[in-house]
């Protein structure tokens, strides 16, 4: 292979002796404070939600850890849900869509139907998780387009027991 084949790859982190042993990273349990992390290159994440690990680190498997692991690592931001995730919280029964930081309250069923969404798909997490994201712009349309919405269209069997997104 000549060098120019490579040139446009993407560089990935840089191996060292601190990230060898787990170049991906790690999810760690750490019983003496109950909590997760997600532990790479000496960093620290919280992972506030459980859940969030599944969604976040598809194929991952969490180990047991000690608080030293802990304390050997330099604390990062906490790891949040990925663009695009429905969430709602057990005090409230307002749906969001996380997007770029911020969650989006939508406004109601119709619009949540309208938008292709699925009530299985929402994550009900925790308040602490929720309040990671800053409220961005809710998501509504006119009421003369909702008017003319057919909010059956999208509706399965399942999806009738769902929570209220107001």
């Amino acid at each position: 292979a000549e060098s120019s084949d490579i040139i446009d790859m993407p560089r990935g982190d840089t191996i060292t002796l601190k990230n060898a042993e787990n170049p991906f990273g790690e999810i760690l349990y750490i019983k003496e404070i109950n909590s997760w992390y997600f532990i790479k290159n000496g960093i620290s994440h919280a992972i506030i939600d459980p859940q969030l690990a599944k969604i976040a680190f598809p194929g991952f498997k969490g180990k047991n850890g000690v608080l030293a692991d802990l304390q050997n690592a330099t604390a990062g931001d906490p790891i949040k849900f990925p663009d695009g995730t429905l969430l709602k919280t057990p005090t409230s029964p307002k749906i969001y869509v996380k997007k770029k930081k911020k969650k989006r309250h939508i406004s109601n069923e119709k619009m949540f139907l309208a938008l292709g969404y699925k009530w299985s798909n929402v994550i009900t997490t925790n308040d602490l998780m929720s309040s990671q994201y800053a409220i961005g712009p809710g998501i509504a349309l006119p009421d003369s387009i909702a008017s003319t919405l057919d909010q059956d269209t999208t509706n399965t069997p399942e999806d009738d027991a769902h929570p209220n997104t107001t």
